[in-house]
């Protein structure tokens, strides 16, 4: 990632939503050395709520997760602010769960396992 990028990102506030503890733990360690402010949720019901309080300026979030899915949580978060931007990270590579990712006009689709390189290939997209 070029210099410019990491100087940008460290103005930005991220939200990462992923039910799966250890992936969260390794995952937001990273984040927290780009970004400005890293806000963690545990469900897509948790996520939505630090969306709401936070306004967060990307969104990172697990499809598959209790309570609200991912992709419901994208869904909610579109009908409120279309703007957002927003990185879909799954374990699923099912093209149903792709063409639904698609529609909702994410900058990123990232399938699992997170490496560093995937991850910051996608945020040069932010």
């Amino acid at each position: 990632m070029n210099e410019k990028m990491l100087k940008k990102l460290e103005n930005y506030r991220v939200l990462y939503a992923e039910d799966e503890v250890g992936v969260r733990k390794n995952v937001c360690e990273l984040l927290s050395l780009l970004f400005k402010e890293v806000y963690l949720a545990n469900d897509g019901e948790e996520a939505y709520a630090l969306f709401e309080e936070h306004k967060p300026d990307l969104v990172i979030t697990d499809i598959k997760m209790p309570r609200l899915s991912g992709i419901d949580l994208v869904k909610k978060i579109r009908q409120s602010d279309e703007e957002a931007h927003i990185i879909i990270i799954t374990a699923y590579t099912e093209v149903d769960f792709m063409l639904e990712a698609i529609e909702l006009s994410l900058l990123r689709y990232i399938v699992k396992p997170i490496t560093e390189a995937k991850l910051f290939d996608a945020l040069e997209k932010f």
